[in-house]
C-alpha cells in the first residue's frame, strides 16, 4: 500500500489537504480524500475494479434504503457539518439495472437553501461511498428570515430595478430534429439580486 499527500491554497484562503491510497497487490484500488484545515471532508472517491452487474433485479435495495445510507455515511464523514445537509434524490428514475445509486446534497441555513453550497454522493449496491463531493463556506454569518418583504414586493422592486430584457434564444427540439428561434424575456443582470430585507438591489 502506498500513500502520498500534498495541500493547496483554495482562493488564497482555505488550505485543502489531500490524502490518496493506492493498493497494487491482487487488485488495483485507489482512495482520494480531500479535507479543508477545519476538518470538513469535502471530496472522497474509491476506484478500483469493480464487476458491473447489469442484470435486473427486483431484489436491488429500494431507493429509500440506500437515501437512508446515504445519510448515514454523510453523518459519518462529516459530524460537525451533517445537520445541515439534506440529502436529496437525483432526478433520474430508478434503474434496477445499475450498480450504483445517486444522491444530491444541498446546505440549508434556517430552513433556507444555500446556493452554491452544494454536492453529490454515489454508492455501490452494496451501499457503500464511491464518491463524494461537497461545497460548504466556512466562516459565514446567516441572518434569521425575519422582518422581510414580502414576495409580491420583491417582484415588484426586481421589475422596476433590474427587470428583463427582449433577446432572442436558440433551442433544440428533439421532437422536430430541428433548432428553433424563440423571442422571450430574458434575465439582464444575472448577478444582481434583491435584498430581502431593504428591498434594495
Amino acid at each position: 500500500e502506498n500513500f502520498t499527500s500534498n495541500s493547496y491554497s483554495k482562493d488564497g484562503k482555505t488550505t485543502i489537504y489531500r490524502f490518496e491510497w493506492n493498493t497494487r497487490e491482487d487488485k488495483w484500488e485507489t482512495l482520494n480524500v480531500s479535507c479543508t484545515e477545519d476538518g470538513i471532508i469535502t471530496s472522497l472517491n474509491k476506484y478500483g475494479k469493480r464487476e458491473r452487474d447489469d442484470k435486473l433485479s427486483i431484489n436491488r435495495t429500494k431507493k429509500s434504503e440506500a437515501k437512508k445510507a446515504a445519510e448515514a455515511a454523510l453523518l459519518k464523514l462529516n459530524p460537525e457539518i451533517a445537520s445541515h445537509i439534506k440529502v436529496g434524490d437525483s432526478d433520474t428514475y430508478e434503474d434496477f439495472r445499475s450498480s450504483e445509486y445517486f444522491f444530491t446534497l444541498q446546505r440549508y441555513e434556517n430552513n433556507l437553501p444555500v446556493e452554491n453550497d452544494s454536492g453529490s454522493i454515489y454508492l455501490d449496491k452494496d451501499l457503500n461511498v464511491t464518491s463524494f463531493y461537497i461545497t460548504y463556506t466556512t466562516d459565514m454569518s446567516f441572518a434569521p428570515a425575519e422582518n422581510l418583504i414580502t414576495a409580491d414586493a420583491a417582484k415588484d422592486a426586481y421589475n422596476k430595478n433590474l427587470g428583463a430584457k427582449l433577446s432572442y434564444i436558440t433551442k433544440w427540439n428533439n421532437e422536430t430534429k430541428k433548432r428553433e428561434v424563440k423571442l422571450v424575456y430574458n434575465t439582464e443582470f444575472n448577478n444582481k439580486y434583491i435584498n430581502a430585507a431593504t428591498g434594495e438591489v
